[in-house]
């Protein structure tokens, strides 16, 4: 009799840790089920915000993604910015092109760079936005500046080491930007093999739907 009631006290034990096993898979699959709905719906609301934003920038023609989401690290106004690839770079030139026409809105469009590169873009924007008070022709492709069509090269290491040897630093009343320059010039567009859809000033079917 001992052994049969000891026989169900470990049928018994075991029973429960079975449900215990399937109560927390069930748990688990719920929690995968929500996260996939709310990754949906975000999905669903990303797209539609970029269609509206392609109507602000007067864009009437197909582009095609790679695909589109939110970004999970949060952007200045605290909300997480849509993060959508391009498939053709021709569209991303457009679309880059017309970013000027949300120009006093509260969001605008940029490309996405590395962090190393928006680091060194960031650290030449002062230099670019000098450069253009005194009308020179700047450019910044990536993480390189070209004034004047030559590569700017930032001497800020050098000027350290210089005042580090005389012990002072003099006042320097020149406001031109402070840097070297290469004789490289800012590369031409680059070439694509094979066919790309082309911006509606390209012969583009005007007018059909994302």
């Amino acid at each position: 009799m001992k052994r049969m009631e000891t026989s169900m006290e470990k049928r018994l034990d075991g029973l429960k840790q079975d449900f215990l096993t399937v109560s927390a898979r069930v748990k688990t699959l719920e929690n995968q089920s929500s996260d996939f709905n709310k990754k949906l719906s975000d999905c669903e609301i990303s797209c539609q915000g970029v269609s509206n934003l392609f109507d602000q920038l007067g864009i009437d023609y197909r582009i095609e993604f790679g695909n589109v989401h939110r970004s999970r690290t949060k952007g200045d106004n605290r909300r997480a910015p849509i993060v959508a690839r391009l498939l053709y770079h021709r569209n991303l030139e457009y679309v880059l092109g017309n970013a000027t026409r949300l120009k006093g809105k509260p969001y605008g469009i940029r490309e996405q760079f590395p962090h190393e590169i928006d680091q060194k873009r960031k650290d030449l924007y002062p230099v670019l936005k000098q450069a253009k008070q005194q009308n020179r022709q700047a450019s910044l492709v990536r993480d390189r500046l070209y004034i004047d069509n030559q590569l700017y090269i930032p001497d800020t290491v050098l000027e350290n080491s210089r005042t580090e040897l005389t012990g002072s630093s003099s006042t320097n009343h020149d406001t031109s930007p402070k840097g070297s320059y290469s004789s490289d010039t800012p590369p031409s567009k680059r070439q694509r093999h094979g066919p790309s859809p082309r911006p509606p000033h390209a012969n583009a079917p005007p007018n059909s739907s994302r």
